[in-house]
């Protein structure tokens, strides 16, 4: 006597379904693999012979020019990197933005300028009564 268990011819249909629905859906997942490997082949490659194919058409003097274009364009974007961290020029942008403001202010609102120096002139006319008064003690 055999102790297996009789199998289910309909449980073993349904098992060799559902494994070669798998093996289709695994089939199809390297198939898009290998497509989207192929694209990237082909579009680095089709990139690449472009590349060169532009190098092959130019001329030793178009090279070169083409060199010393990228050379003053390095160079203008170094002169720019420079004045942006260099400390002085930053100064001198801020001291320039500062008397722009202050002309626009005094042109659009006079008033502001006015109040302004009247809060200086206190705020001095104060720190000289301050002092004079912490001497005289």
């Amino acid at each position: 006597m055999s102790t297996e268990s009789p199998i289910n011819p309909k449980k073993k249909s349904q098992q060799s379904l559902d494994d070669a629905h798998r093996a289709k859906l695994q089939a199809a997942a390297a198939d898009r693999e290998a497509a989207e490997l192929r694209a990237a082949t082909e579009t680095r490659t089709d990139a690449e012979a472009k590349a060169a194919a532009r190098t092959i058409a130019r001329s030793p003097a178009q090279l070169t020019q083409d060199a010393e274009s990228a050379r003053r364009e390095l160079a203008r974007t170094l002169d720019e990197i420079e004045a942006r961290l260099n400390p002085v020029t930053q100064a001198k942008r801020l001291v320039h933005d500062g008397q722009r403001r202050l002309k626009i202010l005094r042109r659009r609102h006079p008033e502001y300028l006015i109040a302004g120096a009247a809060g200086v002139a206190a705020l001095g006319a104060g720190l000289v009564w301050l002092g004079v008064r912490t001497f005289r003690r």
